[in-house]
């Protein structure tokens, strides 16, 4: 592997050249970064900094302040919390919704480049923009030659960085290509550096194998994906045997079998299967030779078990997770439905899970963290109200097209996830005439019966007047331009008498929240925030919860919503604090005030000598007074 260099020589080692490009890259901070040798470590001080270096223009100084105090507001930190280093502030600008924050795509982009350009300006991100460092004449002559934009643009990173350390296209290797990784991920702010060094990699060598002026040298293409299934072919055919008829057992597909539960729909199917998958190849990871599972029964043995379950543990950092005691409920109904383990191993197996497994009480942390915004009650105002924006829209927009028949699409599914929080795969399924009723009034009504439903509870619902409204509007002038207007899905999809499918649906509900309320937002939250919002406004009604979301026990509901009125409870607590802060800090009357403290009895008059009680007060030496007859 040969490498040219722009300045120094041609003849230097791997090493040497590395090192060299390590100086390079030093040498050229230093020259193009401010003379204070201290790095700002936080966006507070950089802020500083910024606008006390005389070599940077007063207005260029001026937008660079305003961007980074509007970074920190975004972020809802104060400044001198904010990291400048580029690997801890890349997670909290990757994939930030701006419009949460009141802010334009436009503006959010502007703020990210001036925050870029002062962590280079002070040498805390290295990487070259890509549109400010010029490429190299050998670059620019082998770029220039790539017909393809999206190559290019995917190359003209690579090329730019190469340019500004002095290494040539005849020089890059997989040293080259590990030292642009680091500096990625360590020096930029770029969103995915693994991607971009992937994506180079790849299209270097597809035109590096291909008949045309390219460099010879093939790269290392990592495997960024995160999977450790293995192929069932690493483990003997009697065990995929024994999975296979696992799974038609719990599908009842035989009901000559006796069975010990309900058969499974075909959706749990699929999870059973991939979930038994997983396990066995972590039992397989963590070093156990897979030879000797030749059976269920194999898999589910204490010793083996156990092992999966460690491996789960560690991959999660040593720390209990949904995942690990999903697998302990596989492993567990494995072991005593159907390769009837003896009780001992039951018991050893229960007693790992206790340790292992986390005490499940509510949503998980992510769904708290994404229902969080909508405390908010300008954000809540703004989803509950987003159909109906997107229908003014779509309505000025003029004539009717296939563009705006989406956004319509998207707006009615939205607006009926709000109206009945049914799942996604119910809401895909909808057809007019079956699932959707319209009355002779123009009343329309929503029916999923129980053997669509995963848990088998029905569900019906009258829709409200916006949502009649909307579906009017969407059946009547936009749904005829989606797909087969003889058909009766609701939702049509490309191909003919089909619905669209579930994922697409999901995707286009996720990006239009995404971009409009800038929630990070899936269809099945839709049932939590139905959850939230009764318990807000009245707290404890969780058989009201169990009722809109079909729950069969109010188990399931406690189970997950319990202490989501929380927030409402404090509040509450909030107010009566500063009611009796407020009452103390009022004036106390003049004169004299009572002592506080219960009211004391009245003491009992003394009693005369006759027994009677007396007018007032005796003194016991003093005899009574010689009486006349007379009244006085």
């Amino acid at each position: 592997m040969r490498y040219v260099m722009l300045r120094p020589s041609a003849h230097l080692s791997i090493t040497d050249h590395l090192s060299t490009m390590e100086t390079v890259m030093s040498t050229k901070n230093a020259s193009t970064s401010s003379p204070n040798p201290t790095k700002p470590g936080t966006i507070a001080e950089l802020r500083e900094a910024m606008l006390a270096d005389g070599t940077v223009d007063p207005r260029r100084r001026q937008e660079v302040a305003s961007a980074l105090r509007r970074l920190a507001k975004a972020l809802c930190k104060p400044a001198e919390m904010i990291p400048t280093a580029p690997a801890a502030l890349r997670p909290m600008l990757a994939n930030f919704p701006a419009v949460r924050a009141g802010l334009s795509a436009g503006r959010w982009r502007n703020i990210r480049g001036l925050t870029q350009f002062a962590l280079a300006h002070f040498g805390l991100a290295t990487v070259p923009v890509r549109s400010r460092q010029a490429l190299s004449p050998a670059w620019d002559a082998l770029l220039g030659d790539v017909p393809a934009y999206s190559e290019r643009y995917k190359l003209g990173r690579l090329g730019r960085y190469c340019s500004g350390v002095g290494v040539e296209p005849e020089g890059v290797g997989d040293q080259v290509m590990d030292g642009y990784l680091t500096d990625l991920r360590d020096r930029s702010l770029v969103s995915n550096p693994e991607r971009l060094h992937r994506d180079a990699a790849v299209i270097w060598n597809r035109r590096a194998t291909a008949n045309m002026p390219w460099p010879r040298t093939l790269l290392c293409v990592p495997d960024n994906r995160d999977t450790y299934a293995l192929p069932w072919t690493s483990f003997p055919a009697s065990l995929k045997a024994d999975v296979d008829a696992w799974l038609d057992w719990l599908g009842g597909t035989d009901p000559t079998i006796e069975r010990d539960a309900d058969p499974l729909k075909s959706a749990s199917l699929r999870t059973r299967k991939r979930q038994i998958h997983l396990f066995v190849s972590a039992i397989g990871l963590s070093g156990l030779d897979t030879a000797e599972l030749r059976t269920l029964a194999d898999v589910v043995a204490p010793a083996r078990a156990i092992a999966g379950f460690t491996f789960f543990w560690q991959r999660n950092g040593k720390t209990p997770s949904a995942h690990t005691s999903q697998m302990f409920s596989l492993a567990c109904a494995i072991a005593k439905h159907w390769a009837k383990l003896g009780k001992d191993d039951l018991e050893q197996i229960n007693k790992v899970k206790k340790r292992m497994v986390p005490k499940m009480e509510g949503m998980t942390q992510r769904n708290h963290d994404r229902l969080r915004p909508l405390r908010d009650p300008l954000l809540m105002h703004k989803l509950l109200t987003l159909p109906s924006a997107i229908r003014e829209e779509v309505l000025r927009a003029g004539v009717p097209t296939t563009s705006l028949a989406l956004q319509l699409q998207t707006a009615l599914s939205i607006e009926l996830l709000l109206a009945v929080p049914i799942r996604i795969k119910n809401l895909a399924g909808l057809r007019v005439g079956t699932h959707i009723l319209i009355g002779r009034r123009g009343d329309v009504t929503l029916i999923v019966p129980k053997d669509e439903v995963k848990n088998g509870v029905p569900a019906e619902a009258q829709l409200p007047d916006n949502a009649v409204d909307l579906l009017d509007l969407y059946l009547t002038h936009y749904r005829p331009l989606l797909g087969d207007s003889a058909s009766d899905w609701l939702f049509p999809g490309h191909t003919e008498a089909g619905a669209k499918g579930c994922e697409g649906l999901r995707q286009a509900i996720k990006t239009c929240l995404l971009s409009r309320c800038g929630l990070e937002w899936n269809p099945h939250l839709f049932r939590h925030l139905a959850a939230m919002i009764i318990l807000t406004a009245h707290p404890g009604a969780h058989r009201h919860v169990q009722t809109i979301l079909g729950h069969k026990s109010i188990t399931t509901t406690m189970q997950f919503y319990a202490g989501m009125e929380k927030p409402a409870a404090f509040a509450h607590y909030s107010k009566l604090v500063s009611t009796l802060s407020d009452e103390a800090l009022l004036p106390i009357p003049k004169g004299r005030t009572k002592r506080p403290g219960p009211k004391r009895p009245r003491a009992r008059p003394p009693e005369n000598r006759a027994g009677h009680p007396s007018d007032g007060p005796t003194d016991r030496n003093t005899s009574p007074a010689p009486s006349n007859g007379k009244r006085s």
